[in-house]
C-alpha cells in the first residue's frame, strides 16, 4: 500500500522528525492508533508538554466510547473527513537526544500521576514505553 504525500509542515523539528524518522519505522512497525509527537530537547520532557486534552483524546480513543476527529481540511485533498477511534491503542511518542519512545497513553497519564518528579527522563521513558528506537 502507498501512503499519500505529506502535507505541508511548519518548520518545526518535532513535525520535520515525526515525517521522516518516526514515518519510516511506522512503515516498517505498522503499530495501530493515533500518535501524539513530543520533542524534548534534553534528557527529560516536562509532563505538562502532552497538554490535558491532548492526553483526554488518546485516553478516549482507548475507551468504549472511543473518539471521533473531524479532519481539518488544509487545502489539499483528504482522504476522508472522519476518523474514529475505538478500544484502540493510543501513543505518546517522545523524540529524546538519545533515541525515541513510543508510551502508551495510559502507561504516560500513570506515570504521570505516581511520579515526584515534573517531568520523564529517557532512561524512565525506556523503562515504560511499548517500543523504542534502541531495541525496536
Amino acid at each position: 500500500m502507498t501512503l499519500p504525500p505529506l502535507p505541508a509542515t511548519k518548520n518545526k523539528r518535532e513535525a520535520k522528525w515525526s515525517t521522516t524518522v518516526l514515518r519510516k519505522w511506522w512503515l516498517i512497525k505498522k503499530i495501530p492508533g493515533p500518535f501524539e509527537v513530543k520533542y524534548a530537547t534534553g534528557a527529560s520532557l516536562p509532563f505538562s508538554a502532552v497538554a490535558e486534552h491532548q492526553l483526554l483524546a488518546l485516553l478516549a480513543c482507548m475507551s468504549d466510547e472511543g473518539f471521533l476527529w473531524k479532519i481539518p481540511d488544509m487545502g489539499q485533498r483528504n482522504p476522508f473527513d472522519f476518523i474514529y477511534y475505538r478500544n484502540s491503542p493510543a501513543w505518546i511518542v517522545i523524540k529524546y537526544p538519545l533515541g525515541f519512545c513510543v508510551i502508551s497513553a495510559r502507561a504516560f497519564e500513570l506515570e504521570m500521576k505516581r511520579s515526584v518528579r515534573r517531568s520523564l527522563l529517557w532512561t524512565r521513558a525506556r523503562e515504560i514505553c511499548t517500543y523504542d528506537s534502541k531495541s525496536g
